[in-house]
């Protein structure tokens, strides 16, 4: 079937509550920048998808302690 377009363009607001987040694929470029897909759940369902990308100043803080990832992401997450 083809779109049919609308006489009058509609505007929709979702609320999304997440309670819990998966990486599904991190994209590195080295000593520089991070990039994260993110998935988000809430009441054991997929709620949204997200990108999250690392600046150079986060990725130089990484170092090889990959907990300091989980808090990146959650701070970025809480903060949005």
């Amino acid at each position: 079937m083809s779109r049919i377009t609308l006489d009058t363009p509609k505007v929709v607001t979702k609320v999304n509550t997440f309670t819990e987040f998966s990486i599904k694929d991190i994209r590195i470029e080295l000593n520089n920048t991070a990039r994260f897909i993110v998935i988000l759940y809430g009441a054991d369902n997929l709620v949204d998808v997200t990108e999250i990308a690392m600046t150079t100043e986060e990725y130089n803080l990484w170092g090889s302690d990959d907990n300091y990832v989980i808090n990146f992401l959650k701070t970025k997450l809480q903060s949005s």
